[in-house]
């Protein structure tokens, strides 16, 4: 405040923040407070204080408006900060104990389980059985490698281009063979090692095949690719292009010993 600057407005005398009071009364243009308000710490009757000089920067048609006991801290024993305070604490454990009391004394409904429920699905929980069906979907139990290959066959059925891709390999394999009988009759001195390249290349080829044969056989016998046990005519042609491919790997395995 302007009319404080140069005092020690943190005093905790009470005659000294009497005196500060009056020095801003000037100050306090705001709503109705006048600007002349003068603060006693006694009486009007019996005060001590020198009203002329409180009153000497006063306009002679402005009145003055005295605030009697500004300095009393007390109300006979009690004191006023003490008051101050316990009044809107006690208001609020009031309040508070009014809400509770209100609050306990309410009839609470019990609500009812279904039968066959449980009190879990009745709070929205879910159910263990639930859980676990949602655990399935994103873990797998483990299985062996036969029921995965199954599962995924029924998922994927084989198709043309399968069978086109093992002819092919079957094919590659064939090459690699008539390689490794050139090696053979080849007099050269690296022809071993070439061989042994070619033998492992074919070795290769050869288990991706049984790989897919393997496969093949699985799903030509699995029950989801048949109605009643009766095959319709375009799917009876395929499995018997697939057979005739696969019985001709079956015979080239056969013969590895013999690459």
């Amino acid at each position: 405040m302007e009319a404080w600057k140069g005092y020690n407005h943190s005093t905790t005398n009470q005659t000294r923040l009497v005196q500060l009071m009056n020095l801003s009364t000037a100050d306090w243009r705001v709503g109705t407070l006048p600007p002349y308000v003068i603060a006693i710490n006694g009486s009007f009757n019996t005060s001590t204080d020198s009203f002329p000089s409180l009153l000497a920067n006063r306009a002679p048609d402005t009145k003055a408006f005295v605030i009697e006991h500004a300095g009393k801290v007390v109300v006979k024993s009690a004191d006023i900060q003490t008051i101050a305070y316990t009044i809107p604490l006690g208001f609020v454990a009031l309040i508070t104990c009014l809400y509770y009391c209100w609050s306990s004394s309410r009839p609470i409904t019990a609500q009812p389980v279904a039968a066959g429920g449980s009190a879990s699905e009745r709070e929205g929980f879910m159910p263990v059985s639930l859980f676990e069906e949602k655990l399935q979907q994103y873990y797998s139990s483990d299985k062996t490698e036969a029921e995965v290959r199954e599962k995924d066959l029924a998922e994927q059925p084989i198709e043309w281009s399968d069978v086109e891709e093992a002819a092919e390999l079957l094919r590659q394999w064939y090459d690699v063979k008539s390689k490794i009988m050139e090696q053979r009759m080849s007099l050269e001195a690296n022809a071993v090692a070439t061989r042994g390249l070619l033998e492992r290349q074919g070795n290769s080829l050869l288990d991706e095949l049984e790989a897919r044969v393997s496969d093949w056989e699985i799903h030509i016998a699995g029950p989801q690719n048949r109605v009643e046990g009766v095959l319709d005519e375009d799917r009876a042609q395929e499995e018997a292009e697939i057979r005739e491919i696969a019985r001709i790997v079956r015979e080239a395995i056969a013969s590895r010993n013999d690459v």
